[in-house]
């Protein structure tokens, strides 16, 4: 069995998951079925959309590490992407490339594992601490910065943005109680 077909056979089990989600959330109470069908109908359009993709390209288009792609352009190491896949990249941003070609993945494998982990230790740690509003806020704003993807102006604006979708979305819309951290950083707001 080729992995197209398998591909296929998995997105066809999942298209059934979230229909059968859907199905299940119909018999729900209108605030009770919210979530789920929120959550199931963006997961139809993902997978209908993952199908697609995947009937349309090439098998070699196809043969991407996500997170070492990803890793790599957030910490700006793009020696360790492979030939192939930096050629592709550059065919659709349109980049040439700024350096010769690096010694490979493996060199720089430790530290990035290292620093993915941390990352993770602080956002954990900031909602525990300061809870989840602010955690999004604050983290969201230092990830932009970061990794460089907006100025200050504009990070501060697109997490700010964010924050509040999120706040709306579960406290306005849902009436979800976001509960606060450890420390009560609550301005008054919500």
């Amino acid at each position: 069995m080729s992995r197209r077909v398998q591909e296929n056979i998995a997105s066809a089990l999942l298209l059934l998951l979230f229909i059968g989600i859907l199905w299940i959330a119909s018999g729900y109470g209108p605030r009770a079925r919210m979530v789920p069908t929120i959550i199931a109908w963006m997961g139809l359009g993902l997978t209908i959309g993952q199908i697609i993709l995947f009937n349309t390209r090439g098998g070699a288009a196809m043969k991407v590490d996500l997170l070492e792609v990803i890793s790599a352009r957030a910490t700006g190491d793009d020696e360790s992407i492979s030939e192939d896949l930096r050629h592709d990249i550059e065919s659709v941003t349109g980049n040439a490339p700024e350096e010769p070609e690096g010694t490979g993945f493996f060199e720089h494998r430790g530290t990035r594992e290292i620093f993915a982990i941390g990352v993770v230790g602080v956002a954990m740690a900031m909602f525990f601490i300061i809870g989840p509003i602010w955690t999004m806020l604050f983290y969201t704003f230092g990830y932009f910065v970061i990794s460089r993807h907006y100025n200050l102006w504009q990070a501060a604006a697109f997490s700010l943005t964010f924050t509040i979708l999120v706040y709306a979305l579960f406290y306005v819309w849902l009436r979800v109680d976001i509960e606060v951290g450890l420390l009560n950083l609550n301005p008054g707001l919500w």
